[in-house]
């Protein structure tokens, strides 16, 4: 038997789905967690992590790109 994804692997898959331009966040965050069947507790992680996400993709890029120039 297959396990469910755990809502961090959910919301993950949400973000792909979400910068490949596939839809919506709020679309695929609905849709993923049906697709997962996950309760109502693990649906608000996963909308917490993938709006929280989307809301700092700035400074998180800005990091990632700092993180990999300090060692040149």
């Amino acid at each position: 038997k297959n396990n469910p994804p755990s809502p961090r692997q959910t919301a993950l898959n949400c973000l792909r789905s979400w910068h490949a331009g596939r839809s919506f966040a709020e679309t695929l965050v609905d849709r993923e967690c049906s697709r997962a069947a996950l309760p109502p507790a693990d649906r608000h992680l996963v909308q917490a992590l993938v709006f929280s996400v989307l809301r700092n993709q700035t400074w998180l890029e800005l990091h990632r790109q700092l993180q990999g120039n300090a060692f040149e």
